[in-house]
């Protein structure tokens, strides 16, 4: 392994180490560490890595100790702590990558770490989005709320932050004549717009009309009726006064009523969820009508922008081709990666794969009965979708 201290050596391969077995497909692991341990990040500009190959042709799981990684296959002589990576299952020729888990044979000083595909190494650098996705640019996070391509137009958008409603107060018309609203100051309720009781706010400010409102938080959200802009975004809204969220939906007489009125996107459109934190809890929804394709980045020309030091000014883009959301990396810093949450068979179809795991950068690649590829071109995407197993699989290491 190359010395942390010296960094002349840094970019050195180490030796190879190969696990003998049978003769067979060899699976070979080239991994790239980051020299910093910062937010499960790696840095991809960066001249600071340590490099290193293995190969093998058994069931072994991948641990990472420092900066070194060991292949392990009966979980002897482990390192006092380390990171789980991944887990490669040897079967009738072809290799099985499963993400990490929580193994029962492993110390809880050693962590498993979640499995990433890295789409700049992918062809043309596109992955084909689809509902459900898990999308990581630099330490932030956005899932693939809806997809609506351009022959649904009339598909209503799912903004929804989450399933939450408040009843509305059964008020008889006496209470209801003497009920003030918070906002408009005036008492009663109409058959459209009832008085609501939305937030724990008690005493005289305890009630609302629904459309005052909806009216204050389109506000807030800088909505209008007509939704001109290719994207917007829509966070949750919390009473500025007792700091509750206020819900999703009200019900009146068996009626939930959507408290956000949001104009309708026009077909196609994406809408993606924010996934880290409740201070930045919301949704992105991004028309790709006029333009087919919306810039995600930290740059104020930005359609998706996101605040964040571990993303570039203009980091990844998603477009729309021929039915199709394909998201694409643009040269950033941190790299645009998407889950892989399920194993991945590597086979005929699948003979490379690149991914990463937090600091870590692999390669994986199957030789023996055919020639090997020369150059490292990723997984096409059709053929990762079809060697994607469809359940949850627990892995037999030793079978």
């Amino acid at each position: 392994m190359a010395d942390a201290t010296d960094l002349n050596n840094l970019d050195q391969w180490q030796p190879a180490t190969t696990t003998t077995a049978s003769e067979g497909p060899l699976l070979n692991i080239d991994y790239r560490t980051w020299h910093r341990d910062s937010h499960e990040l790696y840095d991809y500009e960066s001249l600071n890595i340590f490099r290193g190959r293995h190969s093998t042709r058994r069931s072994v799981r991948v641990i990472r100790s420092g900066t070194d990684v060991i292949l392990d296959e009966d979980a002897t002589n482990l390192p006092a702590q380390g990171d789980f990576l991944l887990g490669v299952k040897a079967k009738d020729g072809k290799f099985i990558i499963f993400p990490a888990d929580r193994s029962v044979q492993y110390p809880q000083t050693i962590m498993p770490r979640k499995l990433w595909l890295i789409t700049r190494y992918l062809p043309n650098s596109l992955y084909p989005l689809s509902e459900g996705d898990v999308i990581k640019l630099g330490r932030f996070k956005l899932r693939v709320k809806q997809i609506v391509s351009e022959d649904r137009p009339n598909t209503l958008v799912d903004w929804r932050l989450d399933d939450s409603e408040f009843p509305v107060a059964e008020l008889s018309p006496e209470e209801a004549l003497n009920t003030q609203c918070r906002i408009c100051l005036t008492e009663g309720a109409e058959e459209n717009n009832p008085l609501v009781r939305a937030c724990h706010c008690k005493g005289s400010i305890m009630y609302v009309h629904l459309e005052c409102l909806r009216q204050w938080v389109n506000g807030r959200l800088n909505l209008s009726e007509d939704l001109s802009r290719a994207c917007c975004f829509v966070r949750q809204i919390q009473c500025e006064l007792c700091k509750a969220t206020f819900p999703s939906f009200v019900t009146s007489k068996g009626e939930r009523l959507p408290v956000v009125k949001i104009p309708q996107l026009q077909s196609p459109f994406i809408v993606l969820e924010n996934m880290v934190g409740p201070v930045n809890k919301g949704v992105h929804l991004c028309s790709l009508a006029q333009k087919k394709e919306c810039k995600l980045g930290r740059g104020h020309e930005s359609d998706v922008r996101i605040a964040d030091v571990s993303i570039s000014r203009w980091h990844a883009t998603i477009k729309y081709s021929e039915g199709q959301f394909n998201l694409e990396d643009h040269s950033s810093k941190f790299g645009t990666l998407v889950a892989l949450r399920r194993p991945v068979i590597m086979d005929s179809l699948v003979e490379r794969l690149s991914v990463q795991i937090g600091r870590t950068v692999m390669d994986l690649g199957v030789s023996g009965s055919s020639e090997a590829a020369t150059e490292l071109s990723g997984v096409p995407a059709n053929a990762l979708r079809s060697s994607v197993l469809d359940h949850e699989m627990e892995p037999d290491w030793h079978e």
